[in-house]
């Protein structure tokens, strides 16, 4: 993991850990620490949609997108994309999350500690990425499988 997601990752936990947000880090992020070798892009973070909202107002000079609905062919969700010290961070609601049509349900509880951080479990990150079945998804299932 290169010094630039390090520092990120390090805020942003920070700013979650100091205002009570409950989060799991997914994506390639999470892929990473099971074992996938890809350079990693942004940070991944799941949290509830009120916590998106608050997060907003906590971190509000650091946002380039959103908060508001974002969807495209792979997404329909909450996001809110934040830049700090050029590491991009997304931060995704939970609470009317779907993935290719599919409705999600998350439990941020089932979270694992790795590293002192909450990442989402291997079994439900590897359903996640055969559910979106990007490239860069494939790349990661081939490591973790």
């Amino acid at each position: 993991m290169n010094y630039k997601v390090l520092d990120g990752l390090k805020w942003i936990v920070g700013v979650l850990n100091r205002f009570g947000i409950d989060y799991q880090i997914t994506g390639g992020l999470a892929a990473f620490w099971y074992g996938s070798k890809r350079e990693i892009y942004d940070i991944d973070l799941e949290v509830s949609d009120s916590d998106v909202y608050r997060l907003s107002e906590i971190c509000r000079e650091h946002i380039i997108y959103g908060p508001e609905r974002y969807v495209d062919e792979h997404f329909d969700l909450l996001l809110m994309t934040l830049k700090y010290r050029d590491q991009l961070i997304d931060v995704c609601g939970i609470d009317n999350m779907s993935i290719r049509g599919l409705r999600q349900m998350v439990d941020l509880r089932s979270a694992v500690n790795i590293g002192g951080y909450r990442v989402v479990g291997l079994g439900d990150l590897i359903a996640y990425k055969k559910l979106l079945g990007r490239e860069v998804d494939l790349i990661d299932i081939g490591f973790l499988e």
